[in-house]
C-alpha cells in the first residue's frame, strides 16, 4: 500500500492570490492538503503526538504569515515544506533541545553502514502492511531510526519531494541528502527483515507514514 505523494496542482496559485486578497476559505482550501505531512515531518523529530501537534500548528501560522513570499515558478509542496520545516526546527530548538542536539550532531559517514538484508525496504513495507500485526511492525522499525534518517524518508518516500528539493529544505549538499536517504533505507530495510523487530514504542496510529515509490 503506497502512500500519495504530494502532486503539483496547478489551481493553488490562484489560491494563494485569493487568501492575499482576503479570502479565509482559500487559505483552509490551500493547506487542508498538506496538514497531514506537516504533522508527520513535525512527529518524525518529535516521536511525541502532542509536541507535533504543537509544532505543526506553527509550522502551518508560518505558512500563512511567509505566503506573499510564495513565487509562481516554485513547486507548492516544496515550498510549504521547506517553511514548516525551518518553523518545526525552530519549535524543537526552543521546546525540546535534546532532540535539537541530535539533529546537529555529526553522524558517522553514511558508508560505514553495512546492511544486513538485500530486499528492497519499501517491498517489505508494503507486505508488512498487510495485516495489522505487521503493520505495527513496520511503526516500530520507523521508530527506531534516528531523528535525521526519520525525516528524510518522510518527506522523500511520504511527501513524495525530489532530492533536490530536500538538499534545499534540509540545508546540506544533494550528496548528503542522497546518502542520508540511502542510509535510512538501508537501516529501514533492516530493521523490517524477519527477527529484527525494534523494542522501540509505537507512533499513534494516524501519525505513521507509508511507503510511496521513487529514489
Amino acid at each position: 500500500m503506497a502512500a500519495q505523494t504530494l502532486q503539483p496542482n496547478p489551481s493553488e496559485y490562484d489560491l494563494v492570490l485569493r487568501v492575499l486578497a482576503g479570502d479565509r476559505s482559500a487559505f483552509f482550501s490551500l493547506l487542508r492538503p498538506y496538514e497531514r505531512i506537516v504533522f508527520l515531518a513535525a512527529h518524525a523529530l518529535l516521536q511525541n503526538d502532542s509536541d507535533a501537534e504543537l509544532a505543526a500548528q506553527e509550522a502551518l501560522v508560518s505558512v500563512m504569515q511567509k505566503l506573499p513570499q510564495f513565487r509562481s515558478e516554485q513547486r507548492f509542496a516544496a515550498w510549504l515544506l521547506g517553511v514548516a520545516v525551518q518553523e518545526i526546527h525552530a519549535w524543537t530548538s526552543e521546546h525540546r533541545p535534546l532532540v535539537a542536539s541530535s539533529l546537529a550532531a555529526t553522524s558517522p559517514s553514511e558508508d560505514e553502514y553495512l546492511p544486513r538484508n538485500f530486499e528492497s525496504w519499501q517491498d517489505l513495507a508494503n507486505r508488512a502492511l498487510a495485516t495489522s500485526e505487521l503493520r505495527r511492525t513496520f511503526q516500530r522499525a520507523f521508530s527506531s531510526l534516528s531523528a535525521p534518517c526519520r525525516q528524510i524518508l518522510i518527506l522523500r518516500d511520504t511527501a513524495g519531494l525530489t532530492v533536490p528539493e530536500i538538499s534545499r529544505i534540509l540545508d546540506v549538499s544533494g550528496q548528503a541528502a542522497r546518502a542520508r536517504l540511502h542510509r535510512a533505507r538501508l537501516q529501514m530495510r533492516d530493521a523490517m527483515a524477519p527477527g529484527s523487530c525494534s523494542n522501540s514504542p509505537l507512533p499513534p496510529r494516524h501519525s505513521s507514514p507509508l511507503p510511496a515509490g521513487g529514489s
